[in-house]
């Protein structure tokens, strides 16, 4: 082992996805320029997926496999990972269907020894959007989005899948991530909540224009992205009727059980979503305010609404 290359621990967890699972493992062992262990966590797969990766990893002692007893759905099944495993200096999400740059990892390590504040960073990227074969759809990028607490609260936006951060975030907050798994009963997502941890402990997200992943939309795809504009339209209905209680638990539990991470602004944009709706001058700060846009046209006039009708 070198210790002038970096460890990375890449955290996977797979659900009925064998069909393209050996490329996305094989990308990933094939990384330029650092030292992998791949952390897989079935998550209760019915397909033989399961079967599948414990034989990988009995063939590659670079593949650590936990085998899941339950479906505990995607978002916490990649929380459990990140209370499960230590000892890398870096630390990345990955979906099981996708196909890495063999520069992926390195790139954003790069990027974030370059920031000062960088345990308290975490690297993502753009996409490269690929159908089922691997042909390029569109590259999906964030250079236009506001990026903020409140913007993450509106939407999350980033794709887990490109995020890079370091061991020493992931100190930070792991007593936190275990209290979520212990204690908060709503299946938010884990690229969520790192999001709002990020933001929450004053750091920010250091955003790569380059794609370095083709991100694989396909039938079996179990994240909401992609579908065209029908799919679209038909999730932020979904969003705006059914995520609103969501997200004011998400906002209490933040507040509430992880106080002593967060920063006084952090605090305090908690403490005013949690009352607005009894305050008026609150409630017309944050319609007004910057801070929870998303430079998104649609969920910003969405969120204003939400806002007004009590329903944010």
């Amino acid at each position: 082992m070198n210790p002038n290359i970096p460890k990375v621990a890449v955290l996977m967890s797979t659900y009925n996805g064998k069909e393209y699972l050996y490329e996305q493992i094989t990308s990933i062992l094939n990384q330029e320029g650092v030292e992998i262990i791949l952390y897989i966590r079935d998550d209760g797969s019915s397909d033989g997926t399961n079967l599948l990766v414990e034989k990988y990893a009995a063939e590659n002692n670079r593949i650590i496999y936990f085998e899941g007893n339950e479906n505990l759905n995607y978002g916490r099944s990649f929380l459990t990972l990140l209370v499960q495993t230590t000892g890398a200096d870096y630390y990345a999400f990955s979906d099981q269907d996708d196909v890495w740059d063999s520069d992926k990892l390195i790139c954003g390590i790069r990027m974030l020894e370059k920031q000062e504040d960088r345990e308290k960073c975490i690297y993502a990227s753009a996409l490269d959007v690929v159908d089922e074969n691997l042909q390029h759809i569109n590259c999906k990028s964030y250079e236009s989005r506001h990026l903020s607490m409140g913007s993450f609260l509106s939407r999350q936006g980033v794709a887990g899948c490109t995020m890079i951060f370091s061991d020493t975030f992931l100190d930070m907050i792991r007593p936190y991530v275990k209290k979520i798994i212990e204690e908060f009963p709503l299946n938010y997502g884990h690229d969520g909540w790192m999001l709002l941890f990020c933001y929450g402990i004053g750091g920010r997200i250091i955003i790569d224009n380059s794609p370095h992943i083709k991100y694989r939309r396909h039938g079996g795809t179990i994240t909401n992205a992609g579908g065209g504009w029908k799919k679209r339209l038909k999730n932020e209905w979904k969003i705006f009727r059914n995520k609103n209680d969501e997200k004011q638990k998400v906002i209490s539990f933040l507040y509430e059980e992880c106080t002593p991470l967060l920063t006084e602004d952090a605090a305090k944009l908690c403490q005013d979503i949690l009352n607005y709706r009894q305050h008026t001058k609150i409630k017309r700060k944050l319609i007004f305010s910057t801070e929870l846009k998303t430079n998104i046209l649609a969920v910003d006039i969405k969120n204003q609404i939400a806002l007004l009708c009590n329903l944010y």
